[in-house]
């Protein structure tokens, strides 16, 4: 099945988040590195899923444009004082919002959709609900995705 430059870095936007946010933690919690390794390989396979079949010229002109997009994200994730915590809250959301939309795939049953439902129960059941003021991360969070998505709109993504 052909897919579109554009689609190839729409679907790897999401599992480079989520890898950029788990080894950012890993970096503050050095206690958190094996409970990501399995997830960090999930999405790595995911990212590579979406260029392993191109030639090394036209996968690195798409790693170019993806880095692009992702430093604008990135920026505005740290320019916005995001913790970890507030970055997987909205990466979480927001993939939920791109997978509803059909604008990102993730397969029923999938790795993948494993890791996203992991990150979902440990924000819902698992203890970001027992945390002081998460109501008022949560909510932030939530006001961030608009965002988020109008920035990775600008830059020609999920149109």
């Amino acid at each position: 099945m052909y897919k579109s430059d554009k689609r190839r870095i729409e679907e790897a936007i999401i599992p480079y988040l989520f890898i950029d946010t788990m080894l950012c933690h890993i970096k503050q919690d050095g206690t958190m590195s094996e409970e990501y390794r399995l997830k960090i390989e999930t999405l790595q396979l995911e990212l590579n899923r979406q260029v392993d079949d191109l030639s090394a010229c036209r996968r690195a002109k798409i790693i170019k444009r993806l880095h692009r997009t992702l430093d604008v994200l990135q920026t505005y994730f740290v320019g916005n004082n995001f913790n970890t915590r507030k970055a997987f809250l909205v990466l979480t959301e927001w993939a939920r919002a791109l997978s509803t939309a059909d604008w990102i795939i993730i397969a029923p049953g999938s790795d993948y959709e494993g890791v996203i439902n992991d990150f979902i129960t440990v924000i819902n059941d698992d203890g970001y609900g027992k945390i002081p003021d998460f109501d008022k991360i949560d909510q932030s969070a939530v006001k961030h995705i608009p965002k988020v998505h109008e920035l990775a709109q600008q830059q020609g993504y999920y149109i």
